[in-house]
């Protein structure tokens, strides 16, 4: 007997859309808001723990032409007849990432923001809010799983790590403003437990 007469309830399906809550569900407007604010905000000297990272895809020919690759692949999927306002066949929202000034700018301005509740979506992994531009082309999967190139990212996350645990992480509002306090964020991250 092939596996195709098995019966529906024998079958087993794996379904790709279970996500942990650290990130926006399909079809986020707050994952669009965040990556707009991120765009929107002015531009700034690079970190330089980012600065590290840019010298690092610049000094090598071939990591410099898989992240080039896979900005054009972005560009192909935003484009694709299959991809509407920006979801993926997932249903995920995608950003435009159409090259390294602009990844390395979008993680830039995360330096110093704290995760967000916006539009009623959690954006608890700001890095991976922009990263999910590239990760579903193979090139930029390709990168992530570089031990170099995560050794970059390593101590990018680890100095934003700091802020994180910084006062001025909480000061001017961030936390407000961050939409920590908004009752239906209380109930998503379970108010009481923090």
């Amino acid at each position: 007997m092939s596996d195709d007469s098995k019966k529906p309830e024998e079958q087993v399906f794996i379904s790709y859309f279970i996500q942990s809550g650290w990130m926006p569900p399909a079809g986020s407007g707050g994952h669009r808001k965040f990556i707009k604010k991120l765009k929107e905000k002015d531009p700034k000297e690079l970190d330089p723990k980012i600065k590290d990272l840019k010298d690092y895809i610049e000094g090598d020919p071939t990591v410099k032409w898989m992240l080039d690759e896979a900005f054009r692949q972005n560009g192909v999927i935003l484009r694709s007849p299959d991809t509407l306002n920006n979801e993926y066949q997932t249903g995920i929202t995608i950003p435009d990432i159409p090259d390294l000034e602009t990844l390395l700018n979008l993680f830039n301005q995360i330096m110093d923001e704290i995760p967000q509740y916006a539009d009623g979506d959690l954006i608890g992994l700001p890095f991976s809010a922009v990263t999910v531009g590239i990760d579903p082309t193979l090139e930029g999967a390709a990168v992530f799983r570089l031990p170099e190139f995560n050794e970059f990212m390593k101590h990018i996350l680890n100095k934003w790590n700091t802020f994180l645990g910084s006062p001025e992480s909480v000061s001017d509002g961030k936390f407000v403003k961050a939409g920590w306090l908004k009752p239906e964020a209380k109930i998503s991250y379970d108010f009481p437990i923090w």
